[in-house]
């Protein structure tokens, strides 16, 4: 999958002004979700998505504590984006499914062993 793929998804939501927030946005989910994981991990997991969404990129675009929670995620994103709360649902299930779709169904089976259960629930729900 390109990645203007991801960006055509999120810039299509009615509530995203132009690519360049598309672009900001899927960068900061992802990075989020990077943070989740070890350096390790996250560069095994960032090396299935398309360039630029290497975890270089991801962890410098958006710094967070290891233990935020996939509704943190979207409480951060609602605020950084200036987005009502189901917007901000929105644009992370549209980036999460993304994901899936970028990385293959093998990879997204061994993402549990990265994340906590309650990113792989949120995740299998995008």
């Amino acid at each position: 999958m390109e990645y203007d793929h991801f960006i055509e998804d999120v810039r299509n939501l009615d509530f995203i002004r132009d690519r360049v927030t598309a672009d900001a946005a899927v960068k900061a989910v992802l990075g989020i979700i990077a943070s989740r994981m070890s350096s390790e991990d996250a560069r095994q997991f960032t090396s299935r998505l398309p360039d630029p969404l290497n975890l270089d990129v991801l962890r410098s675009h958006q710094r967070r504590e290891l233990g935020i929670s996939p509704e943190e995620q979207v409480g951060v994103i609602r605020a950084q984006f200036k987005l009502t709360e189901d917007q901000a649902q929105v644009l992370v299930d549209t980036v999460l499914r993304n994901v899936k779709e970028a990385v293959g169904e093998e990879t997204f089976s061994n993402l549990s062993q990265y994340l906590p259960s309650d990113w792989m629930a949120a995740i299998q729900r995008a």
